[in-house]
């Protein structure tokens, strides 16, 4: 009997010989636009360095391959100078350790559903070509069904179980968040009070306040959330929430009503089997291209859908083919098939691809646009100003705040940061490419009983709160987290300038402010409620376990504002955006982290080991940092790296720094706390909760609240020293001394290297009181990201900031051949710390600079001298000086912009120069913030 005749029968299973084919791991490679680069598979992550040209995928995303891949933004940058001198007279160069890392670990789409049913083509006619007999057709046949049977069930297995841990972490996140916020009394607390209370901030971090990172404050109800519970919240796609199961779409629907099943394990693209036998495909993505092909069985009767091809190949198979943009539905075929195979690609968008749906997404933005340009006169929508906009929406008489929270009413549009294309990608500008999203506001999103909700914290910040989107913004992820430790520091960045009133008006249109630290100057924005988001919420920065809680993608949009993009901000390192968001200075210990790591022998072992005196320096080190300081201390997870690390099993992700909250020596044993948002429940460790040690060690137990007796700090873990060494690469600190709540800042420029201003700084000469002032003096200039490859201003050049006072009576001058007698001698010079001055003239390669100084009242001047190396031509930079004393005109603390002449011994790496031949500057601008968070601008010779 000829086995080609036997047609599989109605009731069979559908899986057969060809899936054998995709149980085979297939090699994986993903292409820039320009160059070649390796990917690794579903077992490693990672990103080609700072510096490259950008790297983003151009191969497909096969549907064949078993092994996983990477989100086509899957890019770290980082800078390679680390801490390197290089001799210059008596100059040295210091390059400041930057990590800008972003590396995305993306959800494996995995296998399709690729099936080929037909017994006439694959493995199973090789298997049966010679076979005439009937019954050993029959048996062969029914061993292959069999063992194709077996294979798909334990995949069903695998996914089930999959399935199901990812629900149990979700369940297990939302309890602790609701844990956390529960240990906020609701009744008596809400976010913020009207002034920050030191106090408060300080014992939220050591653990003697409220937990979990929630102050306790007195009521002020300043953001207007009295009426939202914040139990009551609104997760981000909830797995076992019956309205996803039946609405499993983000971006949109198919075109064609019909049953759509998934091609791709985590959905992006589906199929369905129409009753007039066509086969429709619908693209559920916006950064892929669907290049849907399959492979048809020889007897077949099957035409090419309107924009398929067909082909058919020498073995009598058919190759259809057709191409399914983002949010599109195309037919590949239409007719009878029996037996198919899928082979699949999803392929990253070009960068000059446009989405018509993104742009229709936005349709009524701009239609507002339009319209408030002829309410106020404006011939084109590019005049309109903010301030047009909001007293369209927001001023007396205005009715659009009675309609704002409708998806058509009106409300605010930025019309400096629109929501368009440009806005998430500039093409000739930004070094990176962000594809094309739909644009919505939080009624577009939200379910309509918590339409009404959204509001900036829902009386709760949480270092749980912010979540890492598609893109690149992991640093940004990392610093918000650390920051919103101390809730206060997160509410001071979205406080009216003006009142709380006058902030209530705003953000009932849909209007936020927000205030950033933008090249050193305190920057307000003001922010439109739309985010780059899909049905379900958010697709870039967002509050996942309640998507009613906006803080965070604001603050993201808010950093895209100021760089110009998204996509230029989609790239970091957590500490510079740690500074943008505090104003405090920050460094880098990665170099000296990497040192203890590497000589400490058994740091990976599984076994507590005994510190080298250079491992128990950094501990020390770390130590006083966290406790004596109460800096914000981050540790930094390598930016690639394999996908089951022990740092992916606790719930961390490569690329992202998580915050370290207390470090603990107890005899020879050193451990230390660390924040992790998205702990696993089943982490294991050396000292997981669960762990044997904690009984045997019980006065440990109780100095970590492990005892019992308390409970542990919530979203945290405790390691093991040679665990932290062995799970990171290095860290970093902010020198966030917040009792210095008093900061001044001033702007200049620099060309040459040489300062259009020096600040003359005056403590308590008039005043009775002696003690000194302490303070930070910082140097920044502009970032580098953002601006264009040709803008005068994109380099960064060499900083140098050096304090002077005046020489004693019993010092010697230095004889610098002037007329005029010395007078005062640089004393202190910025280092790669800013707590550890050195009096060498060191030229610090960064975009920021600082030192501490303590100020002791003196009848002379101090001067505080800006310094930048290289060929350059009205370059700005700013001069800060965050204080302990707040800067007025007649008290203990007293500021004045000066100018040096260019001549001045110390632009020729001199130690002195006179005062005598200081100039007064006619105007400078400057900006005081208080402890409010409040800024106040102003202009003048004198700074008050």
């Amino acid at each position: 009997m000829d086995g080609n005749s036997i047609r599989p029968a109605c009731d069979e299973d559908v899986l057969t010989d060809a899936m054998l084919e995709e149980y085979m791991p297939q090699p994986s490679f993903f292409t820039s636009w320009d160059t070649e680069c390796h990917v690794p598979a579903a077992d490693s992550v990672g990103g080609p360095l700072r510096g490259q040209a950008p790297q983003i995928s151009g191969s497909p995303r096969t549907s064949l391959s078993g092994i996983g891949f990477s989100s086509a933004f899957e890019i770290a940058h980082r800078h390679a100078d680390q801490h390197t001198a290089v001799e210059r007279s008596e100059n040295n160069v210091l390059h400041t350790a930057s990590h800008r890392v972003s590396a995305i670990l993306a959800s494996p789409v995995g296998m399709s559903y690729s099936e080929l049913t037909s017994d006439d083509s694959g493995d199973f006619a090789f298997l049966t070509s010679d076979v005439r007999d009937a019954d050993a057709y029959d048996l062969i046949r029914n061993y292959m069904l069999y063992c194709k049977q077996q294979e798909k069930e334990l995949e069903e297995l695998e996914v089930a179980c999959a399935r199901l841990e990812a629900e149990r972490d979700h369940l297990c996140s939302a309890a602790i968040v609701t844990r956390m916020i529960r240990r906020v009394s609701l009744a008596s607390a809400t976010i913020v009070a009207p002034m920050p209370d030191v106090s408060d901030i300080a014992r939220t971090r050591t653990g003697t306040g409220t937990p979990g990172g929630v102050s306790s404050q007195a009521p002020d109800d300043e953001f207007g959330e009295a009426h939202i519970d914040p139990l009551n919240p609104c997760p981000y796609m909830d797995p076992h929430d019956a309205a996803h199961r039946l609405q499993p779409y983000r971006y949109g629907e198919p075109a064609i009503a019909g049953c759509y099943t998934p091609v791709f394990k985590n959905g992006l693209l589906y199929r369905c089997t129409a009753t007039d036998g066509s086969w429709l495909f619908y693209n559920d993505s916006q950064q892929y291209k669907m290049q849907v092909k399959y492979t048809i069985g020889a007897s077949s009767v099957i035409t090419a859908g309107p924009h398929a091809s067909l082909h058919q190949r020498a073995s009598g198979e058919y190759e259809a083919q057709v191409a399914v943009w983002p949010q599109e539905t195309e037919v590949l075929l239409v007719g009878d098939v029996n037996g198919f195979k899928c082979l699949s690609a999803a392929v990253p968008v070009e960068s000059h691809y446009t989405n018509p749906h993104a742009a229709a997404s936005t349709a009524s933005a701009r239609a507002l646009l339009n319209r408030f340009a002829h309410l106020t006169g404006k011939s084109s929508v590019s005049l309109l100003t903010t301030e047009d906009v909001l007293e369209c929406c927001a001023g007396e008489g205005s009715e659009a705040a009675a309609a704002a929270w409708s998806s058509d009413g009106e409300h605010f549009v930025d019309p400096d940061f629109p929501p368009c294309r440009a806005s998430l990608h500039r093409k000739g500008c930004d070094g990176m490419f962000l594809w094309d999203m739909p644009w919505r506001r939080p009624c577009d999103y939200l379910p309509s009983p918590q339409r009404s909700e959204a509001c900036l914290f829902a009386r709760a910040v949480l270092p749980t709160d912010p979540c890492a989107g598609e893109g690149g913004d992991a640093y940004l992820c990392s610093a918000a987290s650390a920051l919103a430790e101390y809730p206060t520091q997160i509410a001071r960045l979205f406080r009216h300038p003006v009142s709380a009133d006058a902030g209530g008006r705003e953000r009932a249109v849909g209007a936020y402010r927000m205030l950033l630290s933008h090249g050193g100057w305190w920057t307000p924005t003001v922010l439109d409620s739309y985010l780059p988001a899909s049905l379900k919420g958010p697709d870039l920065g967002r509050c996942s376990y309640d998507l009613r809680k906006l803080w965070y993608p604001l603050l993201e949009k808010a950093y895209a504002k100021l760089h110009g993009s998204y996509a230029a901000i989609q790239c970091g390192d957590p500490l510079e955006a740690l500074q943008d968001l505090t104003g405090y200075p920050t460094f880098r210990f990665d170099e000296e982290w990497a040192e203890v790591a590497q000589s400490s022998a058994c740091a990976r072992t599984s076994e507590p080991f005994t510190c080298s005196p250079q491992s128990e320096q950094l501990f020390t080190f770390l130590e006083q940092e966290v406790h004596q300081r109460g800096y914000i201390v981050c540790l930094s997870l390598p930016d690639d790296g394999p996908a089951d690390t022990p740092a992916a099993q606790i719930g961390m992700m490569l690329g992202m720094s998580y915050t370290v909250l207390r470090l603990v020596r107890h005899g020879s044993l050193r451990i230390l706390q660390i924040r992790c948002p998205a702990l696993k429940p089943d982490h294991s460790g050396l000292w997981c909760a669960e762990s044997a040690r904690w009984q045997q060690e019980p006065d440990l137990a109780r100095l970590c609240g492990m005892d019992g007796s308390g409970g542990p700090e919530l979203a945290s873990l405790w390691l093991d020293w040679s665990e932290a060494l062995a799970m990171f690469e290095g860290g970093g600190v902010c020198c966030s001394r917040w009792d210095w709540a008093h900061d001044c800042r001033v702007r200049g420029l620099f060309n040459d290297g040489i300062p259009s201003i020096a600040l003359e700084v005056r403590v308590g000469e008039d005043e009775e009181d002696t003690s000194p002032v302490e303070a930070y003096c910082i140097l920044s200039q502009d970032d580098d990201r953002g601006l264009p490859p040709d803008h005068p201003n994109r380099a960064l050049h060499p900083l140098m900031l050096c304090v002077s006072s005046h020489i004693s009576d019993d010092e010697t001058g230095e004889e610098i051949g002037d007329e005029y007698p010395t007078d005062q001698r640089i004393r202190q010079v910025c280092s790669i710390d800013p707590d550890t001055p050195t009096d060498q003239l060191n030229y610090i390669l960064g975009r920021d600079t600082a030192l501490c100084i303590t100020f002791q009242s003196s009848a002379h001047p101090y001067y505080v001298v800006p310094r930048s190396l290289g060929s350059m031509n009205n370059k700005p930079f700013t001069v800060g000086l965050v204080s302990s004393t707040a800067v007025t005109k007649t008290g203990k603390l007293r500021v004045r912009p000066v100018q040096l002449p260019t001549s001045a011994p110390v632009f020729q790496d001199g130690r002195g120069f006179s005062t005598q031949r200081l100039e007064s500057v006619a105007v400078a601008s400057f900006q005081i913030r208080g402890r409010d968070g409040r800024v106040r601008v102003g202009r003048g010779s004198s700074i008050h």
